[in-house]
């Protein structure tokens, strides 16, 4: 980036690529990209990108819809479309959580206050900056949304999902709040 000039390129694969996520903190810049059924680590080793694909520990693909390195920088969770989050380390699914009560999982955020998780359903997931590495679906609190900032003028849900809620599709947090 600091010439502007395209260091590398290199073909995915055969599905879609949904969604990339950076290692900002690591030694080496390590990225993944992540969609149907697929996710992999990509570095860039002697001017080339090198890819490894994740292994899903259960034999399943999931629909991967967002991710975020953990605070260790090694470890990632991941949202998935049929409401799981799955915890990678080592390039292996180590754990999978169904917190999202089958409603997609769209936004994953970490940083210092925790690990944060959105999607379907209006529902935003917590988990405190000391379970950061080891998250576990009972350590999962579900903060409440306010309403009011998801309303049009009218008093109409922006994003619905079967009418019913609104859909987190992006969670950002900085200091004491998140949008």
């Amino acid at each position: 980036w600091q010439r502007g000039a395209l260091l590398a390129s290199a073909r995915v694969g055969k599905y879609r690529v949904l969604g990339i996520a950076c290692s900002v903190g690591h030694p080496e810049p390590v990225f993944l990209t992540h969609g149907r059924r697929t996710l992999r680590f990509w570095s860039l080793e002697r001017g080339l990108l090198q890819a490894r694909r994740g292994l899903f520990g259960d034999g399943s693909g999931h629909t991967v819809l967002c991710a975020a390195f953990l605070a260790d920088q090694e470890s990632i969770a991941c949202g998935t479309a049929d409401g799981c989050v799955l915890l990678w380390a080592n390039g292996r699914c180590e754990t999978v959580m169904r917190v999202n009560k089958r409603e997609p999982v769209y936004a994953m955020h970490a940083c210092e206050k925790g690990v944060f998780a959105a999607g379907g359903g209006g529902r935003v997931l917590h988990w405190s900056a000391g379970a950061s590495t080891l998250l576990r679906a009972e350590q999962c609190r579900v903060l409440p949304l306010s309403l009011d900032a998801a309303v049009d003028a009218n008093g109409r849900p922006r994003a619905c999902t079967h009418g019913d809620a609104p859909c987190v599709r992006a969670i950002v947090v900085h200091k004491d709040s998140f949008i």
